[in-house]
């Protein structure tokens, strides 16, 4: 389907399970990942088709992070020998530029309401850093928890075992439990 946005995804799969003349699904997954907020609902989509027509994916190059979110929800999940599999987990960039700001003598000012303090992130605050890995450890969890669903294993299996943010090649997902067989498209 190229690049489309998840609804369009969700939009072209639906369609193919209402045509008749389909008999499978077979997802061409290679992606390093993407955006989280969306993806678990196209995850959940597809896992609610499972048992209609086959869906299988199928992995030549990545299927990490938010692809892994969708691929894990495939009938199988089959890899070429050198696909990277896995990338679990949610991860935002705080850049603190204030050093370069205060060289370039630029003071910024963000000023927020008083019920909302927690509305601005410093990136120089360990504080404010530490809000935002809570929320991503809390992001994360749904995401793990979709996984865990989708692969048929606990959660603790997905934590200890899906490569903890790291990928697996090929034969050590299938190892892991996180693909199913490999193959070729």
């Amino acid at each position: 389907f190229g690049s489309p946005s998840y609804a369009s995804l969700a939009k072209d799969i639906h369609a193919a399970i209402e045509d008749d003349a389909v008999t499978a699904l077979v997802l061409d997954i290679n992606s390093p990942g993407g955006e989280a907020f969306g993806c678990g609902e196209l995850s959940s989509f597809i896992y609610g088709l499972r048992g209609d027509k086959p869906i299988v994916g199928y992995v030549s190059g990545m299927c990490c992070s938010a692809a892994y979110w969708i691929g894990s929800a495939c009938d199988k999940l089959v890899v070429e020998p050198s696909a990277l599999v896995g990338s679990i987990g949610v991860r935002q960039l705080l850049v603190d530029d204030s050093k370069r700001d205060e060289a370039m003598g630029v003071k910024e000012h963000q000023v927020v309401s008083t019920q909302s303090p927690y509305k601005v992130v410093d990136a120089a605050s360990e504080g404010d850093r530490g809000r935002v890995k809570d929320n991503m450890t809390a992001m994360s969890a749904v995401f793990i928890a979709d996984v865990a669903r989708n692969r048929g294993v606990t959660v603790t299996k997905v934590s200890k075992d899906f490569g903890r943010g790291d990928v697996c090649v090929g034969a050590q997902a299938i190892e892991a439990g996180m693909a199913d067989e490999i193959g070729d498209l």
